[in-house]
């Protein structure tokens, strides 16, 4: 059984990754028009030599843009995937505007997809770890500005994380309850007609007439 699951509905399941993808491009785009920010994004260990599964991805993304693809896929094979990921689901949203249909993936089997994505990030690690000269610190480079930027990122994404959990949560526990909210309101209705019925039976009911004793 494969991992995923590729289905053609009529309902978009992934309605916000159409416009996530704009906005990645779009600030592609940024890039490869304007060049790199002037603020360093690297985290602390990229200045001791260790490098991290994303290192070098913002130039892979600005060099794919620019049509440069070798050079791009030697800072990070990661931006050319990014990039042609980002395409494909614009066109996705393209085509399920126009034909009313979208494509939508399912996870069938998550523990499959979490070895998949462990594997590949650290053969990324490693494949980046051998470009260490391409893609790691310049001569006299510092990150004086790198471990706050990087402690506000860890921040983000963990509270990203946490809020996705509770809604998720509160989201889970909402269908929960209405599902028992309905049947008592089923329920309700049917035991007073059965009431209604037996006080009508009473009320219709012919008394019986006592025997009479004879002398």
């Amino acid at each position: 059984m494969p991992p995923c699951r590729f289905a053609w509905e009529t309902v978009d399941r992934h309605r916000r990754l159409g416009t996530v993808a704009a906005i990645g491009l779009f600030l592609g785009a940024a890039l490869a028009v304007f060049g790199l920010p002037p603020v360093d994004l690297h985290g602390p260990q990229h200045y001791v030599g260790i490098m991290a599964p994303t290192c070098g991805g913002t130039r892979a993304v600005r060099e794919v843009l620019l049509g440069h693809l070798g050079l791009s896929w030697r800072y990070n094979p990661l931006g050319p995937l990014v990039v042609l990921g980002g395409v494909a689901v614009l066109a996705r949203e393209a085509l399920g505007r126009v034909c009313g249909r979208w494509v939508n993936v399912t996870t069938v089997h998550r523990p499959t997809v979490a070895v998949f994505l462990s594997l590949a990030s650290g053969a990324l690690e490693a494949n980046q770890q051998a470009h260490a000269a391409l893609v790691g610190p310049r001569d006299g480079a510092s990150a004086p500005g790198s471990p706050i930027l990087y402690g506000l990122a860890v921040f983000l994404v963990v509270g990203g994380a946490c809020g996705l959990w509770l809604h998720r949560s509160r989201a889970a526990s909402g269908s929960a309850r209405q599902p028992n909210a309905a049947a008592s309101r089923t329920a309700q209705p049917r035991t007073e007609a059965r009431l209604n019925r037996g006080a009508d039976h009473e009320a219709t009911a012919v008394p019986r007439t006592p025997p009479c004793d004879t002398p």
